[in-house]
Formats: C-alpha cells, sequence, structure tokens
C-alpha cells in the first residue's frame, strides 16, 4: 500500500492546495484491518480559518448521498458487467451534449 499511500496523499494535498474543499478525513481498511489513515485541512476556510480536523471531527455531508449511493450502485452494475465506465453516456442519453463517458 506504500505506493499507493505515496499517491492518495498527493492527490488530497493537490485537491486541498486547489482549493477543491477545506479537508479530508480518509480512512481504507481491507480484511477489518485499517490500512491507511490520512487527516489533513480545516473544519473551514471562510469566513475565517477553522481548526485543524481531527479523528472527532463532524462533518456536515449536506447532499452527500445522493452522489455517494450513486457511484456505489454503479459499481455494483460495473461488477455484474452491466455497466461499462468508458462506454459513451450517449450510450443511455443519444440527444447528451457531451461525448463523454460514464467515468
Amino acid at each position: 500500500m506504500n505506493e499507493l499511500a505515496v499517491a492518495i496523499e498527493a492527490l488530497i494535498e493537490r485537491a486541498l492546495g486547489a482549493h477543491l474543499g477545506s479537508a479530508v478525513a480518509l480512512s481504507i481498511g481491507d480484511a477489518g484491518h485499517e490500512r491507511l489513515r490520512v487527516l489533513r485541512g480545516v473544519t473551514r476556510r471562510l469566513p475565517t480559518v477553522g481548526p485543524t480536523i481531527d479523528e472527532t471531527t463532524l462533518f456536515d455531508l449536506a447532499s452527500l448521498t445522493k452522489p455517494m449511493a450513486t457511484a456505489a450502485l454503479a459499481m455494483v452494475l460495473v461488477g455484474d458487467g452491466a455497466l461499462e465506465l468508458e462506454a459513451p453516456i450517449r450510450r443511455w442519453f443519444p440527444e447528451a451534449a457531451s461525448a463523454g463517458t460514464v467515468r
């Protein structure tokens, strides 16, 4: 996990540096064991910088249920062979302005 951990931490640093959010709390586990834990950032940037996050920080997840559930269900469909992430979005929505993929 070492190379992966380095890549994940670099991605998090870039995202926080680009102000895509104020903090990241991440835990990756496997077979009941935590393999990686990353806590970076502050509770808020505006109007003033908030405290640094830790294991006890509570997050307001707002409307994250929809994208999280959608991503989880999409991965189930990928696993079942019913959805291809590289398939053009126009397969399902021919009128779509984007020629992008499901990914």
